[in-house]
Order: C-alpha cells, then sequence, then structure tokens
C-alpha cells in the first residue's frame, strides 16, 4: 500500500466511531463509550476504537504512512477471538498483552461469499495465532514452552500448511496447489514431538488437522484427533476454571477447544453412534465461548444433539418424543439467516431424535411420528433452497443437510441435498468429498434413483 498526502499540518488525534468489534461486525457502535453496549451483550472483546490523524487544509503537503488508517489493516488480525479477563496475570501479557488492540469477535455479516476469506474463520484464527507465537521467538517475557524450539518449529510448519490450504503457502505445494505429502507429515512429527511434552502449543496443530479431516476426510469420522486434544486438555486441566486459566495462557484456546466439541457431537450424529470423547463439563464452556453464533445452532437445540449422541433417547424415549415436539413448535421462518439457520437444526434434532426412535426392522418411526419426520424433512428442504450460498452459516449445515439426504422421500428433495454437497465442492475450500456419494448409496437403495 502506498502513500497518502494529506494537505496541511496535524490539528490532533481522532477515534473512529465505531469500535473494531462493531465495525467488522457491521453493526451501529454504542456512542465510543470505553466498551460498548453490543459486545458486552454479546460477550465479545471490544477490540478498542482505531485512532487517526486529523489534518489541517492549510500549508503544504506532508506525507502520512497508510498504518495510521486502522481501516486498512489486513482482516485476518482482526479475526482472532479470546475472551479477555477483568485481570490478566503476568503470564499472559507477552500473547494476549500484544494483541489486546487486535482482538475482536467473530464475524456476524449477515451474508459472506462461501470463497470468501471470512469463511475461513478456524483456519484465519489458527494462522494469527502462529503469528504471534512466532512473534514471541527470542522474547524474554514469553513462557518456556513458548520459545522452545519444538513449538516455534511446530507453529511455523502448522502456519505454512494453513497459508497453503488457503492458497498463499510458502511451502512447497503439489500441483493441486495444496501442501505435499512430505509436508503434513513433518507438521505430523512436530505436533507428536510437542504433545511428548504435553505442550499446550500442541492444541493449534490438532486444530489444524482436524480442520483438515473434517473437510477432506470420510464424513463425519473426525475423532482420530479429538482423542489426542482430549488427553492432552486432561494433563492441565480437569474443571471449567482450570480451562479458562489455559486459555488465558494460550491464546484462541477456547475456540479451538469449541470447534473440536463440535466435532465430536456431530460426528457422533452422523455415524449414529453413541458416547462421546469430551465431557459434559468441556461442553459446559461452548456457550461462554459464543460459539453458538459462530455456527448458528441454537444453544437448546445442540442439546438435543448431545441427548441423543449420550443415548438418553433410549433411556428415555417419551421424553425424547417431547423434545421433537419442542424442537418442531419452536420453527420460526425464513426471513432471515438466522432464523433459516435455527430452523436447519432444530428440524436436524428432530430427524436424529426419531431416528433412533426408529423400529430396527422396519426403519420407520413410531406410529404417529411419521409425520413429524416427514414435516422435519421437508421443511429442512425448503430451508436449504430458501438459504443463500452467500450466507455465513451456509457451510456449517453439512450435518443437517446429511441428516435430511437420508430421509427424503422425493426427488425434488434429493436434487436440493444434491446442490447443497456440490456447493460445498465448489467453494474456495472444498469439504465433504464423499457426503453426496453416500446419500446417493442410500437414494439407490430405497428406490429414488
Amino acid at each position: 500500500m502506498g502513500e497518502t498526502k494529506p494537505r496541511g499540518k496535524p490539528r490532533g488525534m481522532r477515534r473512529d466511531r465505531d469500535c473494531r468489534a462493531c465495525k467488522t461486525r457491521g453493526i451501529k457502535c454504542d456512542l465510543n463509550r470505553p466498551r460498548c453496549q453490543p459486545c458486552v451483550a454479546s460477550e465479545l472483546p471490544c477490540g478498542g476504537y482505531p485512532q487517526r490523524v486529523v489534518w489541517a487544509n492549510k500549508t503544504s503537503p506532508t506525507s502520512v504512512a497508510a498504518s495510521t488508517k486502522p481501516k486498512r489493516r489486513k482482516p485476518d488480525t482482526r479475526n482472532v477471538s479470546s475472551r479477555t479477563p477483568a485481570a490478566r496475570p503476568a503470564v499472559v501479557a507477552v500473547i494476549a498483552g500484544r494483541t489486546a488492540d487486535t482482538h475482536v469477535g467473530p464475524v456476524h455479516e449477515e451474508q459472506q461469499s462461501t470463497s470468501g476469506p471470512d469463511h475461513y474463520s478456524l483456519i484465519k484464527r489458527l494462522s494469527s495465532f502462529c503469528r504471534h507465537i512466532e512473534a514471541l521467538e527470542g522474547s524474554g517475557g514469553a513462557r518456556r514452552q513458548l520459545s522452545e524450539a519444538t513449538t516455534t518449529r511446530l507453529v511455523s510448519r502448522i502456519n505454512d500448511l494453513v497459508q497453503a490450504r488457503m492458497g498463499t503457502a510458502p511451502v512447497q505445494t503439489t500441483v493441486s496447489g495444496t501442501a505435499g505429502p512430505l509436508d503434513y507429515i513433518a507438521a505430523l512429527m512436530d505436533l507428536s514431538e510437542a504433545l511428548e511434552t504435553a505442550n499446550p502449543v500442541a492444541f493449534v496443530g490438532i486444530a489444524a488437522f482436524a480442520f483438515f479431516e473434517v473437510c477432506e476426510g470420510a464424513f463425519g469420522e473426525w475423532q482420530r484427533h479429538l482423542y489426542g486434544a482430549r488427553s492432552l486438555l486432561d494433563l492441565h486441566c480437569r474443571t471449567t476454571g482450570e480451562l479458562e486459566v489455559l486459555a488465558r495462557d494460550v491464546t484462541g484456546l477456547s475456540e479451538m477447544v469449541s470447534h473440536l466439541l463440535w466435532f465430536d457431537v456431530m460426528g457422533a450424529i452422523i455415524r449414529g453412534t453413541t458416547g462421546l470423547i469430551f465431557e459434559d463439563w468441556h461442553r459446559e464452556t461452548l456457550n461462554a465461548a459464543g460459539f453458538f453464533d459462530i455456527v448458528g445452532c441454537p444453544a437448546s437445540t445442540f442439546h438435543v444433539f448431545t441427548h441423543v449422541v449420550v443415548g438418553g433417547v433410549d433411556a428415555d424415549p417419551i421424553g425424547s418424543c417431547l423434545m421433537v415436539m419442542d424442537s418442531l413448535l419452536q420453527l420460526e421462518g425464513c426471513e432471515t439467516d438466522v432464523a433459516r439457520t435455527a430452523d436447519a437444526y432444530r428440524c436436524a434434532a428432530a430427524i436424529a431424535v426419531l431416528g433412533r426412535l426408529e423400529d430396527a426392522e422396519t426403519r420407520l418411526p413410531p406410529p404417529g411420528m411419521e409425520t413429524a419426520m416427514a414435516k422435519a424433512v421437508d421443511r429442512l428442504c425448503h430451508v436449504m433452497e430458501m438459504m443463500p450460498v452467500s450466507s455465513r452459516y451456509y457451510l456449517h449445515l453439512a450435518v443437517a443437510v446429511f441428516l435430511a439426504g437420508m430421509r427424503v422421500t422425493r426427488r425434488e428433495q434429493c436434487d436440493v441435498v444434491r446442490r447443497y454437497w456440490q456447493n460445498c465442492r465448489a467453494a474456495e475450500f472444498p469439504r465433504y468429498p464423499d457426503a453426496e456419494m453416500r446419500c446417493e448409496a442410500h437414494w439407490r437403495a430405497i428406490g429414488l434413483l
């Protein structure tokens, strides 16, 4: 970026009217208070108010660096999310203190392009965290584990892999433009070495490989790296309070763990299995982390999914049927992306419960529940027809679409599901390569194809 040449001389410093978080989310700020009410209500770090130089329109032109215009900063540094505690211990100052004025919450724009960088929210945050760790190398104030050669090597490898997947990588890439197998192997070896010393920074590697597994691996078979994350968590914390302390030491940990918890539950829903890798107290942190706002799933609906995969349907079938009714009664409408996404998850939760209640031989829901299943599938397909591909929630709805795809009864419903998988594969970061094939195999088996 070049330099601008305003006329006159500096009159002083001015703050932007909107804080960084509100500007990123595209909402009106709250009159430049120290921490604006929209951020407080959303439990997001405010991000502060960018400052700029105001010039008088007199005298000769002078130069001012482009860095005096915060709005031209690269947007990826604003996507590192962490909860800001009231009092930070000294050990946090090196990581969190250096980035305090760049922390904002998740992007809350109504629509975004699926090929745009904001759809890589987890990957972008991992990349930002990697850059912060690399910046600490040689710093006397860094924690010992953050300045170890193992840490810097792992972080460098992971950052290179992330950049490769986003198309801006300095590493050796294959013809397809992605990182080659040797780069993955080298990063896995560095991750293994970090895990041997229980280095908490290994979470950034686990989260990256878990994300790659979700996007590129067998649909729903996402548990491989989750076991390593659970073991590493157990070494450092056994309670919510201890996890919060660890999250203060490792910037971005809360969001990384939130994604892993989501993969744990949703993977089990897809596989139709019972039992989870993480415990209930881990999932209690999701509300505080604001994760449900990122994926668009109501917290109460996520609890229904959890109820299914911990065996709650078998233990309490009547109560589970009431959950189905409650989910369907809460359907809102299709006026906004938020409402559409919430409805999609509610329908998916109903399908998940009814699927566990069906007869093992006839593969039919309990008597009287066929209508509820048909309504949930039909409504979910209608929602996906209305949902723009540019929605920031679009790619998060894969589990809901898969559940509907395995219960469709008409070919037009098959077309809706098929288009979704095609759009996911056509995104700049292709996802779910085998999901459509699995759905079509089921459709052939039941005579829809």
